[in-house]
């Protein structure tokens, strides 16, 4: 699409969340997830991350985006389950704002991946991971303090150049399972495969690498059997929603 006219209906970082995949019964006839869930990838390896506070960025650097929470959250699933959703997440997290940052974080980002898995895990060998950071040295301007938890994205550099504490974890357990297909890598702890029965998860931060089983687990039931399709967040010209 001509880049006025993508100007036109979202700016910046909203205009990231404008364009979706369409089911159109053609070239996909069913939700990437559900066709993993069904078995269209059996017997490929998975190695499944997200950071911790994915969302993060977007309230940085646009700072309506939490707002748009209950509106989206209504628009989805009525008021009655919106306010049940943000009473499960305002007792997870008591600063209002970054509740709504979570269930952004959630809603985009945190659900779909463990739902990836658990689809996959019935029909291949999976591994989760989270990379939590934190990033430190940012400027105070931006960031008081300096320190940010881990947002969308800020895995990736880490992934493939390596580092210092986490960072170079995570490499070392990438490059292993890029070339073994199992990211069990020397100087991490035992990373059992993931099922749905435990959902072991490898968690990278600057404090060590650790295992957890099922975190977030609280998010993760709050979205239990609840479905929905991912709209745009913000609402754009044109009656985009």
């Amino acid at each position: 699409m001509h880049a006025p006219l993508v100007d036109a209906i979202g700016e910046g970082l909203r205009a990231t969340w404008i364009w979706r995949p369409t089911i159109d019964g053609l070239a996909l006839t069913r939700t990437p997830v559900d066709a993993v869930t069904e078995g269209a990838a059996a017997g490929i390896p998975l190695l499944a991350q997200h950071c911790v506070d994915e969302c993060g960025l977007y309230q940085l650097m646009v700072p309506d985006a939490a707002l748009q929470a209950d509106r989206v959250l209504a628009n989805y699933f009525g008021q009655d389950v919106c306010d049940e959703l943000l009473g499960v997440f305002t007792g997870n997290q008591p600063d209002a704002v970054q509740t709504r940052v979570e269930i952004m974080s959630a809603e985009r980002y945190i659900i779909p991946t463990v739902r990836l898995a658990d689809g996959q895990s019935a029909h291949a060998k999976v591994w989760r991971s989270r990379f939590d950071g934190p990033l430190t040295g940012l400027p105070d301007a931006i960031v008081p303090g300096g320190l940010l938890l881990a947002v969308h994205s800020t895995d990736a550099h880490g992934v493939f150049q390596g580092g210092p504490d986490a960072v170079g974890q995570m490499h070392a357990a990438w490059g292993a399972f890029v070339t073994t297909g199992n990211p069990n890598a020397a100087g991490l702890p035992e990373w059992p495969r993931y099922t749905t029965a435990d959902r072991a998860t490898m968690i990278f931060d600057n404090d060590g690498a650790h295992l957890e089983h099922d975190p977030q687990s609280k998010l993760r039931e709050a979205w239990e059997d609840r479905n929905w399709e991912p709209g745009t967040w913000w609402e754009f010209a044109g009656g985009i929603q």
